[in-house]
C-alpha cells in the first residue's frame, strides 16, 4: 500500500511538521465555499507550496496504488 502514496518525513517539506501520507485513494474533499468563508474571516492560510517534484511523484503513487479501481485511477489521473 506504501506504493500508493506520497511519503514525507517531518520537515522534509516545512509545513509538514510530522511524517506526512498523502492517499490519493482516500480523499477528504473541502468545498470552495469553505475556503471562500475562511478567506473572508481570516483564517485561511498558505503554508507553502509543494516541492517541484510533488506532481510526478502523485501520478507514480496514482498509478502505483493497490486499492484504486481503473476508473478511479483513471478520474484522478484526467484530474492531475
Amino acid at each position: 500500500m506504501m506504493a500508493g502514496i506520497v511519503y514525507y518525513k517531518a520537515k522534509e517539506v516545512s509545513f509538514f511538521e510530522l511524517d506526512t501520507a498523502i492517499q490519493p485513494d482516500n480523499p477528504h474533499p473541502i468545498r470552495h465555499g469553505d475556503i471562500a468563508t475562511c478567506n473572508i474571516a481570516g483564517t485561511f492560510e498558505v503554508l507553502g507550496q509543494m516541492p517541484e517534484n510533488f506532481r510526478e511523484r502523485l501520478l507514480v503513487a496514482v498509478n502505483s496504488s493497490v486499492t484504486l479501481t481503473p476508473a478511479r485511477r483513471q478520474s484522478l489521473l484526467a484530474k492531475i
